[in-house]
């Protein structure tokens, strides 16, 4: 609900009350309450109030491939819920939300908060080279598999699914020897999630994040006046890292065979310098081939700057690949 000021402020709008659509796991919980923080702190008097959403990921616990090839979606029932307006505003870990000509042209990305990690972190071992030959590793994606594959070819992978804590306790029944996760979600949920359990973080030449991974993002319906009150928490580094990211992303989102993405890592992150580095790769599921590009950007790139970079370097990837590198 809003109303109208007489005299302008930071809005033109005063939010009364802002709705926020999520997932009902407790990190999806604890991502919206961040959102839910931002807008209350860039608004004067706004409520916020959660909605708590099933997605189609949470119900569809589907094991014997990976998510990208069983095409399960976090995203979908949350983003029809806003289109619906059974909630203003959704909120989704930006690594889940689909490429663009896959997700629904009605929505748009209006806030991304400050960056966390945005690397995987290994949990059950200190290190790949730590885990012992065959170690059964639990992740479902595929972007995953296919680097875990191609720098460990003897590693067995599982596809484990659920909450963090749900694939936790298959850890600690033994059901597989390690872990792959963001390392941005498990710190969320705090120290009690690697409580006793031996753990390292996968430097990204071994493993290349998902686009947008370790940002949590907000979702409007296009033109709504929520999208100013979102883009004044609008945090413009990780807007810059999610523009050239998720463009490189875009470009190379057609060589997938399935309905989910392909096996796509990518991170644009700062140097010492203050100057950015765009890296990406693509792999084929059994890690047999990785092709990678880099590049580089200004100090003072801008999001549209950094998107067209990410679309010439996911291009490239495309024309290195070939257009039936996953078809094999």
């Amino acid at each position: 609900m809003i109303a109208l000021l007489s005299t302008p402020t930071a809005f033109e709008f005063r939010f009364e009350s802002v709705s926020i659509g999520t997932r009902k796991s407790p990190l999806a919980i604890k991502q919206a309450e961040l959102i839910a923080a931002a807008i209350e702190l860039n608004t004067l008097g706004t409520t916020t109030t959660l909605v708590p959403l099933d997605s189609e990921g949470d119900q569809n616990l589907r094991r014997d491939v990976p998510l990208a090839q069983a095409g399960v979606d976090f995203t979908t029932l949350i983003d029809a819920a806003v289109l619906e307006r059974v909630c203003d505003v959704g909120v989704h870990s930006l690594k889940d939300v689909p490429p663009t000509s896959r997700w629904n042209p009605g929505l748009v990305i209006a806030c991304h908060l400050p960056r966390a990690s945005p690397l995987d972190v290994l949990v059950g071992a200190e290190s790949l080279a730590a885990l012992p030959p065959n170690a059964r590793v639990g992740t479902a994606s595929v972007r995953r598999q296919a680097q875990l594959r191609a720098a460990r070819p003897d590693l067995e992978l599982v596809n484990v699914r659920g909450s963090v804590g749900a694939r936790l306790a298959q850890l600690d029944a033994g059901d597989v020897d390690a872990l792959c996760l963001a390392a941005a979600g498990v710190a969320r949920l705090g120290e009690s999630a690697m409580a006793g359990r031996a753990n390292g973080v996968l430097p990204p030449d071994v493993m290349l994040p998902g686009a947008g991974q370790g940002i949590i993002c907000a979702t409007c319906r296009v033109g709504a006046d929520e999208m100013r009150l979102l883009r004044a928490a609008d945090d413009l580094d990780a807007h810059v890292a999610a523009a050239a990211e998720r463009s490189l992303l875009d470009a190379v989102d057609g060589l997938s065979p399935w309905t989910g993405r392909p096996p796509v890592g990518t991170l644009m992150e700062r140097g010492s310098g203050g100057g950015w580095t765009l890296r990406g790769l693509v792999a084929r599921p059994d890690g047999a081939e990785v092709v990678r590009v880099e590049r580089t950007a200004a100090a003072d790139c801008d999001p549209a700057e950094a998107a067209a970079l990410g679309r010439e370097a996911g291009e490239e990837l495309v024309a290195l690949a070939g257009a039936d590198f996953l078809h094999h």
